[in-house]
């Protein structure tokens, strides 16, 4: 691999022990797949392993062995990094009834990486959604882990990352520069699959809940092939693109889509594809709409525990919308309602008094905390926890399969969750 004389001196250890190792690996990974080079990136989006995975303690601290001497002899990162969300908000267990013990157990390790990481320059805004607090123009190339950041700067800023590991993305942190292989070449980013909704979805109003089932359904059948959407509304908001996006890497292992006339590369089909036909072409209706709503929908009674909306973590504009539904009504006292943002969309919305506007009502809107999958999946049988309404196919998905099918998820639209929020009952 070609190394520009700053990277040989990195991997020379001029620049301390953790930038000589993280370059290594970075060298490693791109042998593997042939890279020529190294690219500069704008920035990298780091998945703190003691915080994210606590749940499962061996895998938190085999994550952390190979993390921290990453970081050795660095004071700083060589490009800013934002950070994932938390297993817990710590700050508010109380509100979510989650018992003292387990917060006494999470918070040494959550402020002495904290430390760690901050102190280095990582920006605290502990988000899923990183797209939504920065901005990224088309072209950019970027480092990090989480699936939900790699699919929608690809397909929605045109941004170029591809789906790193959580060592890989600090290591990126660390250097600044990534392998150039993968969705950071052009010709790697053409689409593969041709998705045509049809027009019987077209004629009717799509909801958060129907672009996640979409998404979900395109990605078991895409499988690792990049969609092409044709059809889909040219007014898209930052909403609709999210939903739509973020179940193709739980249903599948996608990192890029395009939408005609929608997102950056596919003002056509033909700039789409690039010029090539489809491999293959599927037809999206109410029969595969329906198909991932039944694979979906798990729990077994109407009764609410809890309903988790912010997966991926809310956009100022759903906090907005549920403060809106639930202003001068309240919460089912026997169901906790969980709302999760960024740090940086919690505090805007505290100035907003949209925070104080759900709480008021007895929601719970938590600040750079997982929604659903991690708690649940951790603590869901200790909670005494059965049944969770989510309007997000990812954390209904992943609700089952970190619990072990002991929590039993109801999926349906925003609208749907907050009304069992309030009733204490889901109704289809």
């Amino acid at each position: 691999m070609r190394l520009t004389e700053k990277q040989q001196q990195m991997l020379d250890g001029e620049y301390g022990r953790g930038t000589q190792r993280s370059i290594e690996m970075l060298i490693r990974v791109g042998e593997v797949f042939d890279a020529a080079d190294m690219v500069p990136v704008r920035s990298s989006h780091l998945v703190i392993p003691e915080m994210s995975l606590f749940f499962n303690n061996e895998a938190a601290e085999w994550g952390r062995e190979i993390t921290r001497p990453l970081m050795e002899d660095v004071k700083r990162f060589a490009v800013p990094s934002t950070t994932n969300a938390l297993m817990l908000d710590l700050e508010k267990a109380d509100a979510l009834r989650i018992p003292r013990s387990f917060v006494k157990e999470m918070k040494q390790t959550f402020d002495e990486s904290k430390a760690e990481y901050e102190g280095r320059g990582a920006i605290p805004n502990y988000s899923c959604t990183p797209f939504f607090d920065f901005f990224y123009r088309r072209g950019d190339h970027l480092g990090g882990a989480e699936s939900v950041q790699i699919l929608f700067n690809n397909s929605f800023n045109g941004a170029r990352v591809n789906r790193e590991t959580g060592a890989t993305a600090l290591a990126v942190a660390v250097t600044g520069v990534t392998p150039r292989y993968g969705l950071h070449l052009k010709e790697n980013r053409y689409g593969q699959v041709l998705i045509e909704i049809d027009r019987e979805l077209t004629g009717e109003k799509l909801n958060d809940a129907d672009y996640n089932a979409i998404g979900y359904y395109v990605g078991r059948v895409a499988v690792d092939r990049i969609p092409v959407f044709r059809g889909l509304p040219r007014d898209m908001d930052e909403t609709d693109c999210k939903y739509l996006c973020v179940p193709l890497a739980v249903s599948a292992g996608i990192g890029l889509i395009h939408v005609e006339g929608v997102t950056p590369e596919a003002d056509s089909l033909e700039m789409a594809f690039g010029g090539r036909k489809p491999k293959d072409r599927f037809v999206i209706g109410k029969k595969e709409l329906k198909s991932s709503y039944e694979r979906l929908n798990t729990a077994k009674g109407e009764k609410m525990d809890y309903v988790a909306l912010g997966c991926p973590h809310c956009s100022l504009n759903e906090l907005r919308e549920i403060a809106a539904l639930l202003e001068g009504k309240t919460v089912n006292p026997n169901v906790v309602l969980l709302v999760a943002t960024s740090t940086i969309k919690y505090k805007l919305g505290q100035q907003m008094g949209i925070v104080e506007t759900i709480e008021s009502s007895g929601g719970v809107v938590v600040s750079g905390m997982c929604p659903g999958s991690t708690i649940f999946g951790r603590y869901g049988k200790e909670l005494g926890v059965r049944t969770v309404a989510t309007n997000s196919a990812k954390n209904a998905h992943y609700i089952g399969a970190h619990s072990g099918g002991c929590v039993g998820t109801h999926f349906g639209s925003m609208r749907q969750c907050i009304e069992a929020a309030l009733t204490g009952r889901w109704r289809s």
